[in-house]
């Protein structure tokens, strides 16, 4: 007391520098005191912690963001898009035969697409009828329909259209696509034909479900399930096949693929020429592939050379012996698919993205 009245200001000082002090070491202590005003700075220094640390892994980001690797990333994507361009002209098919099939209209009802799928069947019927294959050597031929009553594929169709309106246009393109298969095959002249199948025609619905289930699969890393489709009752499962979900090139939202089933009895000539047509990628089609099987069906034999005459018109011996071996004539089935693109959903307007946010619905 005597020092603070000889040294009043000087005493102050020290008050107020203990003071000071005091208040520092209160606030650096990690736990609250009682009667403390302020919350323990334990909780400041982990958040400070752990934005140090974020800020540190993000100098080691690579590349760096910075303006230079900014502008390599934009000319990255722009080259990208026009790949992805590039790739979707290529797979649209040469010389124009897509965008033909693509431009004629499909039926629009079922009574429609049922005649249409006659008209279909007539003209393919007639034409494998008429067709004479000429081989070097042998006698005109016919080509052989293993079934009298062959309706190439569309014997769903015999008597009504397509049950479910949302499957008609599928199901043209279906017919379209057989058609273009049918004339390629008749072209390459195989012994005999066996059958055309195609890929069940399915509704929004029920690709959702099968997409549903295979993804499901896929993510609890268990087998594909076989998806057996609904068709109706009264439909020609022999039209019908499912190709192996792991083959397909269908990609829900990005691919679409029509899948299809070529079955003839040949020499191996007529597979070659199938192959080779399908390979000019007049339509997307994609071979997925070839079964080969023993027809037991033999190839006509070449006929006899003409005898050599001599200087008096007398017919000569063979110099040699004449050895003929008969061909074994087999069975192709060849698994095709047609692809479509799925064209990108447009971005949606602005005032229509914002009236669809902001709209209330009213009662």
């Amino acid at each position: 007391m005597a020092s603070f009245k000889s040294n009043p200001v000087f005493s102050t000082l020290i008050a107020v520098c203990l003071v000071a002090a005091a208040a520092e070491v209160y606030l650096m202590l990690p736990f609250k005191l009682p009667g403390s005003l302020y919350t323990p700075s334990k909780d400041s220094i982990g958040e400070l912690s752990s934005l140090l640390k974020d800020s540190e892994e993000f100098q080691t980001v690579n590349p760096t963001p910075n303006s230079t690797n900014r502008n390599a990333i934009a000319a990255d994507l722009s080259l990208a898009t026009e790949n992805l361009a590039s790739l979707r002209a290529a797979l649209t098919g040469k010389g124009g035969l897509a965008e033909k099939l693509r431009a004629e209209p499909a039926p629009t009802d079922p009574s429609a697409l049922f005649f249409k799928v006659g008209e279909f069947r007539e003209s393919m019927l007639k034409k494998y009828q008429e067709a004479t294959v000429v081989e070097e050597g042998l006698p005109d031929r016919k080509i052989k329909l293993q079934r009298p009553d062959e309706w190439f594929g569309f014997a769903s169709y015999k008597h009504s259209g397509a049950v479910g309106t949302d499957t008609i246009a599928k199901v043209f393109r279906q017919m379209q696509v057989a058609n273009y298969l049918l004339e390629t095959l008749l072209a390459a002249q195989p012994y005999e034909f066996a059958f055309l199948q195609r890929g069940p025609p399915l509704s929004k619905a029920e690709l959702d479900e099968r997409d549903r289930l295979i993804s499901e699969a896929k993510d609890h890393s268990q087998p594909i399930p076989e998806f057996t489709s609904p068709l109706s009752t009264g439909m020609d499962a022999s039209d019908f096949f499912e190709i192996d979900s792991l083959v397909t090139a269908r990609a829900p939202g990005s691919v679409e693929a029509s899948s299809f089933r070529l079955s003839f009895v040949s020499k191996t000539d007529a597979l070659r020429n199938l192959l080779n047509k399908l390979a000019a990628f007049e339509l997307p089609l994609v071979v997925r592939r070839v079964d080969i099987e023993e027809s037991g069906v033999k190839a006509a034999p070449p006929p006899p050379p003409e005898p050599e005459l001599d200087d008096e018109g007398n017919p000569m011996p063979p110099p040699q012996l004449d050895i003929r071996v008969e061909t074994l004539l087999r069975k192709f089935t060849v698994t095709i698919e047609y692809i479509e693109l799925v064209a990108p959903a447009a971005p949606a307007a602005d005032g229509a993205a914002s009236a669809t946010t902001t709209s209330t619905p009213t009662r």
